[in-house]
């Protein structure tokens, strides 16, 4: 008897950390990706909604390897919830996977979103939509990741509200917001991109490495450089960015580059662009406002919505940015280059460098906003990674 006490005993101690691991878990945003690996660098399995159960069978640096019914593949830690969620996101889930909107890929609904727009020419959308990617691999990214780790772990905890708002700020958006980004974005690539796949390799590997240390480390976002000599850059919803060709070229470093796209980073995920256009924004994410997939909604109306929005989002894109979007930009990304062991002081040498280069542009704002954040912020933090050589093989190779 005492035998069989003692093998029991045995058995609870093994069975409660394993139904402990087992737990259930739920889907916590409207669109969850699925993906074959853990990473937005990997090809997405499928799209679960929200409120989706699933078995954690894995975990490996904040990516859990789940199981959702019949599929098995890997969603970031910050997309689940213990509980389930409760509010207005069933209904952008319901848009994510209706099969009217989507018998394939959430790509390819997207797509059709977009090809409904005016003033986006199918073949320029064609063509954009073709270049989305992958632009590496997992072994590249973790090759291009290892150099900086040494940085990285020499970071310190900042006591910035900006490091605070990285830390938990989430990015969630639905089909028709993703659907004009990309429309906009098919209309600002039809100006003409510099076709440099070493370069746009290198760019999105700094922008995926600088998202890897925020709360939306699982958001994919996409770099392009515009053939121009002007300096511009534009932040497009739906995470498309894009940098002039004259803008790089004032970039000395990595730590400037990525300073460059963490900047942009920021605009997206802070939706300055709609934040310009309030009406707009807010009939977008309203929660019955512009229902592609309710059969009773008229299409014209539905279109000439998209359409409407369309043209002010471009429009948006195609304008200076407010100072004030422009500043918290700054800091923010300054903030996100230091966490991914980045030098911090990368973005305010940019500025100046840009000011110099360029006195029409109205930086003094910018500059004496950032010469205090340093002062405060950064004032006995080193100097972290800023890359020459590797910036060098990849933008100045040739030039």
């Amino acid at each position: 008897m005492r035998l069989s006490y003692r093998v029991l005993a045995i058995g609870l101690v093994v069975a409660i950390p394993v139904a402990a691991w087992a737990t259930d878990l739920y889907t916590k945003r409207s669109n969850n990706q699925l993906r074959e690996g853990p990473g937005t660098f990997f090809p997405v399995v499928a799209n679960l909604p929200v409120n989706t159960k699933v078995r954690k069978l894995e975990e490996k640096d904040r990516w859990l390897r789940v199981q959702a019914e019949s599929k098995i593949g890997w969603l970031a830690e910050a997309s689940l919830d213990e509980k389930q969620q409760t509010g207005t996101l069933e209904a952008m889930s319901k848009e994510w996977s209706d099969a009217r909107a989507s018998r394939g890929t959430v790509g390819a609904a997207v797509k059709g979103f977009a090809g409904q727009i005016k003033n986006v020419q199918r073949g320029a959308l064609d063509s954009f939509y073709a270049q989305q990617g992958p632009f590496f691999s997992a072994t590249e990214f973790w090759a291009f990741r290892a150099l900086l780790l040494p940085y990285r772990s020499g970071a310190v905890a900042l006591g910035a509200a900006e490091d605070k708002t990285i830390s938990k700020q989430g990015y969630d958006i639905g089909p028709r917001e993703t659907a004009v980004g990309l429309a906009v974005a098919a209309r600002v690539a039809a100006t003409g991109l510099v076709r440099d796949p070493l370069l746009q390799r290198y760019a999105n590997l700094i922008a995926t490495n600088l998202l890897s240390e925020t709360a939306f480390y699982d958001t994919y976002f996409s770099v392009y450089i515009l053939d121009s000599d002007g300096v511009g850059s534009f932040a497009v919803p739906g995470g498309y960015i894009f940098l002039s060709r004259g803008l790089l070229s004032l970039c000395r470093d990595e730590a400037e580059l990525a300073g460059l796209i963490a900047h942009e980073i920021i605009h997206v995920v802070r939706r300055h662009g709609l934040r310009e256009m309030k009406v707009q924004a807010t009939r977008l994410r309203a929660d019955n406002a512009m229902d592609e997939l309710d059969s009773e909604t008229s299409r014209d109306a539905v279109e000439d919505d998209l359409d409407e929005f369309a043209e002010q989002a471009y429009a948006v894109v195609n304008k200076p940015r407010l100072e004030k979007y422009e500043i918290e930009a700054d800091l923010m990304g300054t903030v996100l280059l230091h966490r991914a062991g980045y030098d911090p002081r990368g973005m305010s040498r940019l500025i100046g460098r840009m000011a110099s280069a360029h006195p029409e542009m109205p930086m003094s704002a910018r500059l004496s906003r950032m010469d205090k954040f340093m002062a405060t912020q950064f004032s006995g933090v080193g100097r972290g990674a800023t890359m020459p050589d590797r910036f060098a093989v990849s933008v100045r190779r040739g030039r």
